[in-house]
């Protein structure tokens, strides 16, 4: 499953926010367009629930929301 997501990640702290989620999902495919407004994050395969990861960047100080 692909889970999608409108976050509020800057280019400038990409690098971390992707470390952090590399941890909790090693064998994704994990993405962040800092082209689209939304700064949609993508995360393939997905193995935990959505609500999980918002949480996850909302303890982190970003802003993340299902789409």
């Amino acid at each position: 499953m692909i889970a999608v997501f409108k976050t509020n990640v800057c280019e400038a702290d990409s690098h971390s926010v992707l470390q952090l989620l590399r941890i909790h999902f090693p064998d994704s495919h994990i993405t962040i367009d800092h082209e689209d407004c939304d700064k949609v994050l993508r995360i393939a395969p997905c193995h935990k629930p959505d609500e999980w990861v918002e949480a996850l960047l909302l303890a982190s100080g970003y802003d993340c929301i299902t789409l």
